[in-house]
């Protein structure tokens, strides 16, 4: 996405404290250039900050939800002014109110150049995924419009914690691994639960990338969405009226849109505020992934 930056991997280590030591031997590396974090240990930054002119952060869920809670406090003492980038518009005033240095970039997506969907309407039972196992499978209770009829497969973990749908009338079904095929055939839905405009998730990502259709039961979910990724359709469970096959209609209008050309705008414009950003530090840059994680 980012032509100009040089990427690194390695393989992940075995304890935070030895992917620390190797982020900081990279760094050291680098000293004189400036790196990019893509992601990070919030531990391990005012030690990492030691070996490196110019850091800069580049935000997951790493963003406290409190001013006060410990996270918050950790980060007011030893982030002092490291540039940080936020991926979400609500992550981006949340760390304006703590006081950092944060720059709204946005969140990338990897264009994966699916054909365009057949308009005709497929007939065949719905598959829905619930990918996260922090997911409140609870909403599932609130929309039987929706979710009573498809299969719902949930990530394993779901369960704990959550008033699970009644059996007699949702199929629910939980499962070790997720993806975006099965039985030889792409997913209809991702389902969402998340409820936070400050910690997005990345399955948001997948789906776009994935040209899969998104369902959220909740309006801070749709307001990250429309936030993150304004313009793309997607169905708000809570305004959804109609019966299963309004739904199954509304559904074949998300996989018709153009997700290849949204996502080559939608990261074009990232792009140019990465550049903007840099231009303003006076930066010339590099990109460094941490340990484990890929740069693409």
């Amino acid at each position: 996405m980012i032509d100009e930056a040089l990427c690194e991997f390695r393989d992940k280590a075995n304890s935070r404290l030895l992917q620390a030591i190797e982020v900081i031997k990279l760094i050291w590396h680098h000293r004189n250039q400036c790196i990019v974090l893509v992601t990070y240990d919030p531990m391990f930054v005012p030690l990492v900050r030691l070996f490196g002119k110019n850091i800069l952060l580049f935000e997951h869920n790493t963003t406290p939800l409190s001013n006060w809670s410990k996270h918050g406090l950790w980060q007011k003492l030893f982030f002092g002014n490291l540039n940080r980038m936020a991926q979400f518009r609500g992550q981006y005033k949340k760390l304006r109110e703590q006081g950092a240095q944060v720059t709204y970039i946005g969140s990338p997506l990897l264009n994966e150049n699916f054909s365009a969907s057949s308009s005709q309407k497929d007939e065949h039972p719905l598959v829905f995924i619930v990918p996260s196992y922090r997911a409140n499978i609870s909403d599932l209770n609130r929309f039987p419009n929706i979710f009573h009829g498809p299969k719902v497969l949930v990530k394993k973990g779901a369960e704990q914690g959550s008033t699970l749908p009644d059996a007699s009338r949702f199929d629910v079904e939980f499962v070790d691994r997720l993806e975006f095929q099965k039985n030889n055939r792409k997913i209809d839905a991702v389902v969402v639960t998340v409820q936070s405009r400050i910690r997005g998730t990345g399955w948001f990502n997948d789906a776009i990338s994935n040209s899969t259709p998104i369902i959220v039961t909740n309006s801070k979910a749709a307001t990250l969405l429309k936030e993150t990724f304004p313009g793309y359709p997607f169905v708000d469970a809570e305004l959804m009226m109609g019966d299963l096959e309004d739904l199954r209609d509304t559904l074949v209008e998300i996989r018709l849109f153009n997700s290849s050309n949204y996502i080559e705008k939608h990261n074009s414009a990232l792009n140019d505020r990465f550049t903007d950003l840099c231009k303003s530090l006076n930066l010339e840059f590099e990109l460094v992934c941490e340990i484990g994680e890929s740069c693409r």
